[in-house]
């Protein structure tokens, strides 16, 4: 059986969680508890998949909108699953994350009178104002099953992450707030489908792009 890994955590020890035929394994390894914290730790991994709106919409050209201007990226439809952690009460059997919207600042083209604010640019999706759109995210995990209630995190700092499947996407560091599995790091690492990887990285040019998927076999989070 093919096993690729998905995610790692250094927790005093190691925690290690290995894909399996899509899903994640039930493979906690070290100790769950985390250097300087207070107490034991219970983290949780789940593969989580959901899907990024934009508004307006990304072309190959943008629209020039104006200095202070914004693109609002909706991301709804987030769901955790195939969880594993290391907590007493178990796993849960699942999670949902409420819709959130991240406000991205315009991307500043061209310098003097041909500047330009654009918003809707599809070649600057990955640019510094959309990773610095991705620190300060409050997260909430509503859990179903093991030790129920919810888990808040709060982003940190965002990077591009790609696999050997052709996904492109975001490595995100964060830390966690208040709530169920507490954990002092937070590891996200979101990849959307190859096809969309693809589309980005032609910049649009087939056609405008107003919603991607991350793929939820590939993309998990560590909190």
């Amino acid at each position: 059986m093919r096993r690729r890994l998905l995610g790692k955590a250094m927790m005093g020890g190691a925690a290690l969680v290995v894909a399996v035929g899509g899903g994640l394994a039930a493979t906690l390894v070290g100790p769950a508890s985390v250097a300087g914290a207070a107490g034991v730790q219970d983290p949780i991994m789940c593969n989580v998949s959901g899907t990024a709106t934009f508004n307006p919409p990304l072309t190959q050209a943008g629209s020039n909108t104006g200095k202070g201007s914004v693109e609002t990226v909706t991301l709804t439809g987030f769901t955790e699953s195939n969880c594993v952690s290391s907590s007493s009460s178990g796993a849960p059997t699942g999670g949902t994350i409420p819709a959130t919207s991240i406000r991205v600042a315009a991307t500043k083209v061209g310098s003097g009178k041909a500047t330009q604010y654009l918003t809707g640019y599809c070649p600057g999706f990955a640019s510094t104002s959309s990773l610095k759109a991705l620190r300060k995210v409050t997260l909430t995990s509503n859990w179903s099953g093991g030790e129920g209630r919810s888990t808040q995190i709060e982003t940190k700092k965002a990077g591009i992450a790609t696999n050997n499947l052709g996904e492109a996407g975001f490595a995100i560091v964060g830390k966690f707030i208040t709530g169920s599995y507490p954990l002092k790091p937070v590891q996200i690492t979101a990849y959307l489908t190859a096809a969309e990887s693809t589309a980005l990285a032609g910049q649009c040019a087939t056609g405008p792009v107003s919603s991607i998927t991350f793929d939820g076999s590939t993309s998990t989070i560590l909190q």
